[in-house]
């Protein structure tokens, strides 16, 4: 069973086909969903930036399969990151 992901207004994308949502409030969390590959980003420049060090939980979804340049990189307060079965590779300080 192939899962739909869910897209809200709040959501933005990382990727061609992949999206990430944020919870600060509530859960200090990322999702990244979709399938494929995330963007490759240069230090501060994750779509993020402003919130990346609030953010305690990462979780990366099933079906995307690559994880970008620099996406976790300097996010001082995060405490786990799950990582799909899909993720294939990785670029540069994740």
């Amino acid at each position: 069973m192939n899962k739909v992901p869910i897209i809200t207004p709040a959501s933005q994308t990382c990727g061609e086909s992949c999206w990430y949502i944020t919870d600060i409030e509530v859960g200090k969390l990322i999702i990244i969903f979709g399938s494929g590959e995330t963007m490759n980003y240069k230090e501060n420049e994750v779509a993020w930036n402003s919130i990346k060090n609030e953010i305690e939980i990462g979780i990366v979804d099933e079906g995307i399969t690559y994880i970008g340049s620099e996406l976790f990189k300097n996010h001082h307060k995060l405490k786990k990151l799950y990582l799909p079965t899909t993720l294939t590779s990785m670029g540069e300080y994740v």
